[in-house]
């Protein structure tokens, strides 16, 4: 995807809501967080600027820019972005390893007793919980 000015992850990125940090395997660097207005001030041009990426930008939800952009297909990025859950239907399970499960029973049984005024019994749960 060379020669691309702007990337519209939210169409590449089927659970994709916004870019957390950029990888450019080319330089083996994270590339740098600039706001937008800070690159329209380093470089009026920065659209058109060829070479390897060292900052990216956020325009909105959905469009990622790096600067300046690459030139030719070499390479590549990666992208660390948080992604959308999946739904969690009542026939469904949460996807938490197994081992962390224990965690929805001590909160709920936690939050049951209290709401039962059994606040004893529940911070025994909420440090079990906490740890």
């Amino acid at each position: 995807m060379a020669n691309l000015s702007y990337y519209d992850f939210s169409t590449l990125i089927t659970d994709y809501t916004h870019v957390m940090a950029i990888y450019n395997n080319n330089t083996s660097k994270w590339l740098d967080y600039m706001p937008f207005k800070l690159l329209q001030e380093l470089d009026a041009r920065w659209e058109t600027k060829i070479g390897n990426p060292v900052f990216f930008t956020v325009l909105d939800d959905s469009y990622v820019s790096v600067y300046p952009k690459l030139g030719s297909a070499v390479g590549s990025m990666l992208v660390l972005y948080k992604g959308l859950a999946d739904t969690l239907l009542a026939a469904g399970t949460p996807i938490i390893q197994t081992q962390h499960q224990v965690v929805l029973e001590q909160y709920t049984t936690m939050d049951l007793l209290e709401q039962a005024e059994e606040f004893v019994k529940a911070q025994e749960w909420m440090g079990e919980y906490f740890e």
